[in-house]
């Protein structure tokens, strides 16, 4: 089963974002995962990731959203999250703000794993959205993360 958990690094989880509308959030939460990656492009990243929420939410109810591009040059898949305590408005299908990001950029070269790694988010119900988007730090949010994807394998 595919680990969120394992393929994300903690300098890459923002906890407790204010960040009041969707394009916003999505520019922060791609330079961040930028940073943390080493893109040089992270600019043309925002511009597909933006284009791509133009065409058709990615948010996909209980208050999760799933931003995601496929880049040629990847080797691997890379994850980035927002918790975002307030909520930002994603034109989600049950109308509702959307409170945890995660946005997931994958290797064009494994489709398997991006369809993993949505399947994986898809499995995120909303009363453990609330736990993650409560965890004051990083290391928390991963720990969290880690130990309910452990349950769900049993």
């Amino acid at each position: 089963m595919f680990r969120l958990s394992e393929n994300l690094a903690p300098e890459a989880i923002l906890c407790g974002c204010r960040i009041p509308s969707r394009d916003e959030l999505l520019s922060e939460i791609v330079r961040t995962a930028g940073a943390v990656h080493g893109w040089n492009d992270a600019d043309e990243i925002v511009s597909r990731v933006v284009a791509r929420e133009a065409q058709m939410s990615t948010a996909i109810g209980q208050s999760i959203a799933i931003p995601h591009a496929r880049l040629e040059r990847l080797d691997r898949i890379q994850v980035a999250v927002a918790c975002l305590p307030a909520g930002v408005d994603f034109k989600a299908p049950d109308r509702k703000p959307v409170r945890l990001v995660l946005l997931l950029v994958s290797p064009v070269s494994a489709p398997a794993i991006h369809v993993q790694a949505l399947a994986a988010v898809s499995r995120i119900k909303l009363p453990f959205v609330e736990k993650l988007v409560g965890s004051p730090a990083p290391a928390d949010f991963l720990r969290a993360l880690a130990e309910w994807e452990a349950s769900q394998e049993k």
